[in-house]
């Protein structure tokens, strides 16, 4: 059975099993953080606005080194997190829709169980 965690909860485990198998050399993440945040005067500079990824942004983009026969690819994945009850947003739904046409993959991970199909990391 799987459990049902918060969305900080979920975030919190996938970005740990993320960076283990970032550090096996499986494939490269990162975080990606969409909206805008004001970075306040610090007395030496003024304040500035900085702005992130565009609303409805995934989560988490993969980068995966797979195989089609004898030819390599590096396959996209992006990853959107949400607690078991949280709903998709239309701004999501529209991302995931843009990059499948490109032919990057996008998932709904609801727990950890459904990301470790999606990218295992095997242990020896």
């Amino acid at each position: 059975m799987t459990e049902k965690l918060t969305e900080a909860q979920l975030k919190a485990s996938v970005d740990q099993y993320l960076q283990y198998g970032m550090n096996m050399g499986l494939f490269y993440y990162d975080r990606l953080n969409s909206g805008s945040y004001f970075v306040p005067s610090d007395g030496n500079h003024r304040g500035r606005l900085i702005r992130g990824c565009r609303p409805g942004t995934a989560d988490y983009m993969v980068l995966q080194k797979r195989l089609d026969g004898e030819v390599s690819y590096c396959q996209v994945i992006f990853l959107e997190l949400k607690g078991h009850k949280t709903p998709v947003r239309k701004e999501q739904v529209e991302f995931a829709s843009q990059v499948n046409a490109l032919g990057a993959e996008y998932h709904l991970i609801r727990s950890l169980e459904e990301l470790e199909n999606i990218l295992p990391v095997e242990v020896a």
